[in-house]
């Protein structure tokens, strides 16, 4: 016999044998209509199977059908897929209503189109990557929690997942293109934001989150559920059974855009609002910035009459000082140069309180521009209503913050109040719908007595949970089992303290030293959140505590024994669902000093509902900055002088609508506390100023001079011959033009500050010229300084300087400079001025009277300092453009040096003409585009 005889023999011989020893297998041929000698001669024609009702507990005898195309196996009792490895040619498989846990076995039915697993156990899609044929897939009623492993099949054109436990779509279903219809009804997602999500989905026409077989998603039951489903699916056709007519997405799309229309409205308004008060802000540092320079001229100028008094005592010893003795001018020059210190410590003073309130500012417009969003993503199904004083909620709502607000605890912190800044009602429909279903599920709500069950609980930010707080506002709390799996407590900790809602992230930030009696506070210490809950604890019992954890807390300081537990602590420590009894809602843990304070770890998030957003702002026992008492820090901290504050914040940015006083409300006490705080910083500065320039010894005045000449030079410095002046000091005349300096070649000091220069010349071929001062004047640019290699220190403090390229020719013709001095200058106005510099003359040591340190240098280099291909080519999305980009860039460059010379800028119209020039008309459009990109990201036309 030939070899595949003997094959053919064997297999019949085993086919045999499996007849006469497996009764299963004969009832499954006997169902199907398969006589003995069918399954044992023709058994591999068979292409149909189909077994109901028959208690199979396994399914691995359909092996024997290897040319099966169809396959029916329900209702039975298989828990595993089995027997499929040889039927390559399967292309239809019912394997629903059975007891299978997990998709396997599939690997090689390559031909597979129709599967369905519907009616199991199935808790996880996986197992069918190689399946890329399969166009039908339904697993309704099973246990999936997540909806992945489908990215392979991109030919699915049908996909039931309803009943399960899906609480998301997210982007799991990108990569199934080819998708028509798609049924998530009876499951969990109860967000609007999940909907937009299909949209990608280029063939989908059927989507049904409402299935009369299945029940509805959380969803559905949200207000504006259809108009905003009609709006974001604009090719379903096919809507929860539903045909939509055009009329209905027309209405929905218009009622869309209204909405969207509005939101956009409100974002604006609140930008331009905040705009505003910043600028307001700013007007009012430039002010205070007035007030303290006035006082500073007025101290330099005495600083530089002192500092003329002692040098020319000391080089030229036959002129007198009056009265008074080198000492005491020494004595009141090292005052006024104290107090000079000071003064620039003010200024630095007044620029963090601006920065300081900047970024509060920016933090809270972000903050509710983010929830205008969510608003309007969610169909107005999440939102927030700020509190009024005259509403009632929103004092019950202080008092208990304040109530529960313990000072002692907040000491090792630097923490003596607390002043609430916001409170805000929360609107989420979809928690408090679930709320109220476990409500009803677990206690009798028709007796009114259920509501003294409740509790209004704190949840705090969690510094190793970033966002948490506000992922709880919008879709609730997350399963305590989540917690446990990344390392947290297994409960959701809920307490009856604002210290102890706050211990965790108070402690990280003293580890960081932004809190503590000696810290230096900044506004991400200062500033907070609680949440404000309604919980149902159901039964209680106290927390088994760990004997190591105790001890470790026992040994703490107090403030920083932690009652909710780290991803850092003792695993032993922390609460865990399994260590308590199923009948217990909650367990606590007691504060060791004060047992009336607690934390509750609760197991049922369900039973959980966000109630109020308070806001808060800590007020530090003293600020040390300045040592200003704790009045200046709080300003007006009274409900009953908000509309005082009100009316000073409407004076300074007039509302037209309660809705910009809302907004502005917002902001209130930060910036009237900025104001307080900046008014405090310059208290007393013109009386202190006049007081000591005043004060003895008072140098003599001398005759105004108008212009330079010899008889002056010989006059002030006492040298008749020219060649043997070293130092000359012009100081405070009324000198317009420099002149004949020229001629005293050896001079290593020249001083010519307080006069009325207005251009720099004569000043050239001073070999041994170390110091230059010519600030306090008018000069507008930087030239003529020629021929002075030694010059080491150059003052040109309040002049009229305004250019850039002024400071490539100090580098380039005074490059020995290593004290440079250019402030109150309009150049100082530029955005990152001190790196500009910085970066273009690396050789300074001091700058503006700071020291240059190595972290300054390496800032500065680290920012970009000039336009090149590689630059262009990361913002020029396309790369063809890249060369033209450049050139028009290059062209405006030329065209805007050219009328930066008369201080204009160059209009648009040139410089599109430029563009349309150098480019196509295809890709004008575009490189304007590109060139707006450019400037957007930054960059000026002073950095080409």
């Amino acid at each position: 016999m030939v070899a595949g005889e003997v094959a053919s023999t064997d297999q019949l011989r085993l086919a045999q044998i499996a007849w006469a020893e497996t009764p299963m297998l004969q009832d499954i041929c006997e169902v199907n209509g398969i006589s003995r000698d069918d399954f044992l001669y023709n058994r591999h024609q068979v292409e149909g199977l189909e077994l109901f009702l028959m208690a199979l507990p396994v399914m691995r005898h359909v092996i024997w059908f290897p040319g099966l195309v169809k396959l029916q196996i329900v209702h039975q009792s298989i828990s595993v897929i089995e027997g499929l490895e040889e039927l390559v040619s399967l292309e239809y498989c019912w394997l629903n209503e059975n007891n299978i846990s997990k998709i396997q076995g599939l690997e090689t039915c390559t031909k597979l189109r129709e599967l369905y697993l519907y009616s199991n156990n199935i808790s996880k899609i996986e197992g069918l990557d190689t399946l890329t044929g399969l166009e039908v897939l339904w697993l309704q009623d099973n246990k999936l929690s997540v909806l992945e492993g489908l990215t392979k099949l991109t030919n699915l054109r049908v996909l039931w997942v309803a009943a399960n436990k899906l609480i998301s779509v997210g982007h799991h279903l990108d990569s199934n293109v080819n998708l028509e219809e798609l049924n998530l009804a009876g499951n969990y997602i109860g967000s609007f934001r999940e909907i937009p999500h299909l949209d990608r989905l280029p063939n989908l026409t059927h989507v049904y989150f409402s299935d009369p077989h299945f029940g509805d998603n959380p969803v559905c039951q949200l207000c504006n559920y259809q108009t905003y489903t009609l709006y974001h699916l604009s090719r379903v056709r096919v809507i929860d059974y539903n045909i939509i007519s055009d009329e209905s997405r027309q209405l929905a799309e218009a009622t869309f855009v209204k909405k969207k229309m509005y939101y956009n409205m409100r974002i604006k308004t609140l930008k331009r609002n905040t705009s505003n008060l910043v600028k307001k802000a700013d007007q009012f540092r430039q002010t205070k910035h007035s007030e303290v320079n006035l006082a500073l001229n007025v101290l330099c100028r005495m600083a530089k009459e002192l500092e003329r008094e002692l040098e020319e005592a000391k080089r030229l010893p036959n002129i007198e000082t009056g009265s008074a003795s080198i000492s005491e001018y020494e004595s009141k020059l090292q005052s006024v140069r104290t107090t000079t210190l000071q003064k620039h410590r003010e200024i630095e003073l007044i620029d963090e309180k601006y920065e300081q309130l900047r970024e509060t500012i920016e933090t809270i417009i972000k903050d509710n521009i983010s929830r205008l969003l969510v608003e309007l993503q969610t169909g107005g199904n999440i939102r927030m209503e700020e509190g009024k004083p005259q509403d009632v909620w929103y004092q019950s709502c202080m008092d208990l913050v304040r109530g529960r607000f313990c000072a002692a605890d907040f000491a090792p912190f630097g923490i003596s109040g607390i002043r609430i800044t916001k409170v805000a009602r929360v609107h989420s429909r979809f928690p408090k719908n679930r709320f109220e279903d476990r409500l009803d599920h677990l206690i009798d709500t028709s007796n009114q007595n259920y509501k003294k069950a409740l509790e209004y609980l704190f949840y705090g930010e969690d510094p190793e949970l970033p966002g948490e707080l506000s992922s709880s506002i919008e879709s609730g709390f997350r399963n305590p089992a989540e917690f446990e799996a990344i390392g947290k407590e297994g409960g959701i900790p809920l307490t009856n303290s604002v210290f102890l809602s706050e211990q965790n992230r108070l402690i990280g930030l003293h580890k960081k030293g932004l809190l503590g009696p000696d810290s230096k506070f900044k506004n991400d210490g200062l500033m907070g959140r609680l949440l404000v809950t309604k919980v149902y604890l159901g039964k209680c019992a106290q927390a088994r505590v760990d004997p190591a954890w105790k001890s470790e807390m026992e040994n703490k300081e107090p403030g920083f024994d932690q009652l909710i537990a780290t991803k850092d602590t003792l695993h032993a420590a922390k609460v865990r669902r399994k260590d308590y009894s199923s009948s217990l809602g909650s367990v606590y843990r007691c504060k060791p000093d004060n047992e009336q304070h607690r934390v509750w770890f609760c197991f049922d998030h369900l039973c959980i509902m966000p109630e109020y957003l308070v806001e808060f702002m800590y007020i530090p026992t003293s600020d040390p900055q300045m040592k200003l008492p704790i009045s200046t820090l709080v300003d007006y901290s009274t409900d009953d002088r908000l509309d005082e504050l009100q009316e000073v914040i409407n004076k300074l940015v007039p509302t037209k609508s309660e809705l910009d006083a809302t907004d502005i409300r917002s902001y209130s006490h930060y910036f009237l506390s900025y104001i307080h705080q900046c008014n405090f910083i310059v208290s007393g500065d013109k009386e202190i100023s006049c007081e000591l320039v005043s004060s003895a010894p008072v140098p003599a005045q001398r005759p105004k001079a108008s212009e330079i000449d010899i008889d002056l030079i010989r006059n002030v410095t006492k040298c008749t011959d020219l060649n043997q002046v070293v130092y000359l000091n012009l100081f405070g005349n009324h000198i317009r033009s420099i002149e004949l300096v020229h001629l005293c070649v050896n001079m290593r000091s020249l001083i010519l500050s307080f006069n009325e220069i207005q251009k720099i010349e004569g000043i050239q071929d001073l070999p041994h010229l170390t110091h230059l001062d010519l600030s306090f004047n008018l000069i507008k640019k930087v030239d003529s300084l020629k021929g002075l290699p030694s010059l080491s220190k150059l003052e040109l403090n309040n002049n009229l300087i305004y250019r850039l390229e002024d400071v490539n020719i100090i580098k380039k013709v005074v490059p020995t400079v290593v004290d440079l001095s250019l402030q109150n200058n309009a150049i100082c106005e530029v955005k990152g001025y001190r790196f500009i510099v910085l970066r273009r003359v690396p050789g300074l040591k001091i700058l503006d009277g700071k020291v240059v340190t190595p972290e300054d240098l390496k800032s500065a280099q680290d920012r970009i300092s000039a336009l090149n291909h590689s630059i262009v080519a990361k913002y020029c999305h396309t790369q063809p453009v890249c060369a033209m980009f450049l050139e028009v860039l290059l062209e405006w460059r030329t065209t805007f040096l050219s009328f930066s010379s008369s201080r204009k800028v160059p209009s648009s119209t040139p410089c599109m003409r430029t563009t349309a020039s150098l480019v196509n008309p295809r890709r004008s459009f575009q490189l304007k585009f590109e060139i707006l990109l450019f400037f957007e990201k930054g960059y000026s036309l002073t950095d080409i």
